[in-house]
């Protein structure tokens, strides 16, 4: 976190058919280093019996209490108000347009917007998510929209990387974008505050989805009555869906369609990426030797950071891990030398627009099929950053990441290691949440590289291949374990197994 020097309310716009009424401000917050950013701050004033409700149901989003005209009210944040949503809605079906201090707001349907036939009642708003990062919204089953809280100038990676994919390559496995709302200021490039996509029919992410797959998976482990097999040691890439062994297969059931499909979809989505050569924003570039020298500098500087902070947050991790901890510490040559190794290898690859922040919580699941959602990169890095291209293998790697993660959450929920009994449960079940997401991870894998090889700027030779993934999963981890030590201290663990796992022995 870097120190704040202020902050400065830079833009008012009134919404004039709100009641009570709202304004979108917004932020912007400089630090004593590094680049100021813009945040965008819904805002509604409310007096008499529409302050009493505010107090009574939303008591948590009230700013400040005021006094105007002889009543009493408040003013509070809109993000957390249902009936602040159908403004928005409207102003996007209706090209509505407010001026502000500094600039304008100009709100727009796409192609793709049909609100026609569809009465008040199919459309009423349900707060889906809030957090730091933005806030979603669900119409009905007709729109979600999206509201970004950190902002920035430019081409929204999200906006811009969907648009391409629906309209150019008419990849059918994303929503279509349905609106914008963007802040226009006197000078300068607008600023997307918000986008309105298509609502697509699901059963949830895929994040909670395979959460409630792995309870069901560790309930059927736990009556098995031999240990689980060994893990396999194989390089990535060697793992066939064969070397799961056929309990294993068993028990984990059906998901492993479904992973095997997120495999081929994930492939599309590449494929469909690389599909329009001429559009510089979009057409694959070499990785260069430049690029290869650049990326081995980034993660031996990440590496030396995540693991100063680590040896700083050493005695606030939980009690349970903190020997895990002190044994990943002593680490730190050994991940460096592993960097040495495989940078020291040539790749012949591509750089191509990715998704950029991939995981199961950024993939609906439907029921027969999976739909891909969130690209707009790591919010909090600068909208250039968010566009640069990579090789693939990052958004594959972020995948395999995720699963791990998954199992190892799943086994987490099922012994929380408070008691000594723990550890024995804990012994007992810990090698089949690490089959699981072998097995997951072997079959979304090899399903991937089969559909991405109709591609030339996808195809790879398995060296390459390994090498690749190798560096974008130490890479992810690292990330992990950053922001675990920074935000949830008792997650931790899970990015600590995975750096043994990467390098400490054992593949899973």
């Amino acid at each position: 976190m870097r120190p704040l020097r202020a902050v400065a309310l830079t833009e008012v716009i009134p919404l004039p058919a709100a009641s009570p009424p709202a304004f979108l401000t917004l932020l912007t917050v400089t630090y004593t280093e590094g680049e100021a950013e813009t945040y965008l701050v819904p805002l509604r004033c409310a007096t008499g019996a529409q302050a009493d409700r505010v107090q009574k149901e939303l008591p948590q989003a009230i700013i400040a209490h005021v006094r105007g005209e002889g009543e009493q009210g408040c003013v509070y944040e809109a993000f957390q108000d249902q009936d602040f949503y159908p403004v928005v809605l409207d102003a996007i079906a209706r090209r509505r347009c407010f001026r502000g201090r500094a600039g304008k707001l100009v709100a727009r349907p796409t192609r793709a917007f049909n609100g026609r036939g569809v009465s008040p009642a199919e459309l009423t708003p349900a707060l889906l998510q809030t957090e730091q990062n933005n806030t979603v919204v669900a119409y009905g089953e007709r729109f979600i929209l999206k509201l970004f809280c950190h902002v920035a100038a430019g081409m929204h990676p999200d906006l811009e990387t969907r648009s391409f994919l629906v309209e150019k390559a008419r990849f059918t496995h994303t929503p279509a974008v349905a609106g914008t709302v963007a802040y226009h200021p006197s000078r300068g490039g607008p600023l997307i505050l918000a986008t309105l996509q298509q609502f697509v029919p699901n059963q949830g992410n895929a994040w909670d989805y395979t959460q409630g797959v792995l309870g069901h998976y560790f309930a059927a482990a736990r009556s098995v009555p031999e240990p689980a097999p060994p893990p396999h040691q194989k390089p990535w890439l060697t793992l066939q869906a064969e070397d799961i062994p056929p309990i294993v297969k068993d028990l984990i059931g059906p998901y492993l369609e479904i992973a095997r499909l997120l495999g081929q979809r994930t492939a599309e989505l590449h494929v469909a990426l690389v599909s329009d050569p001429a559009d510089p924003d979009f057409a694959p570039e070499p990785f260069s030797v430049l690029h290869h020298r650049a990326r081995h500098q980034f993660l031996r500087l990440l590496s030396a950071q995540v693991f100063q902070l680590l040896r700083q947050c050493l005695t606030s991790v939980p009690d349970a891990v903190r020997g895990e901890a002190r044994s990943v510490l002593q680490l730190e040559a050994t991940v460096g030398r592993h960097l040495h190794a495989l940078f020291t290898r040539k790749i012949s690859t591509w750089r191509i627009r990715c998704h950029g922040s991939y995981h199961l919580g950024q993939v609906l699941y439907t029921g027969d099929d999976v739909v891909i959602l969130g690209f707009g990169g790591e919010p909090l890095r600068p909208l250039s950053e968010r566009r640069l291209k990579h090789p693939p293998m990052k958004d594959v790697a972020g995948m395999l990441r995720s699963f791990h993660y998954a199992a190892y959450a799943g086994l987490f929920t099922q012994i929380p290691q408070d008691k000594p009994t723990d550890r024995q449960r804990m012994a007992t079940l810990e090698p089949w949440a690490r089959w699981w997401w072998q097995g997951v991870a072997t079959v979304f894998l090899t399903s991937y590289l089969t559909t991405a090889s109709q591609a030339a700027p996808l195809a790879l030779t398995r060296p390459e291949c390994q090498v690749l993934l190798e560096v974008y999963l130490l890479e992810k981890v690292l990330y992990e374990l950053s922001y675990e030590l920074h935000s949830r201290p008792e997650w931790v663990r899970i990015p600590l197994h995975g750096i043994r796992q990467l390098v400490g022995g054992g593949r899973a």
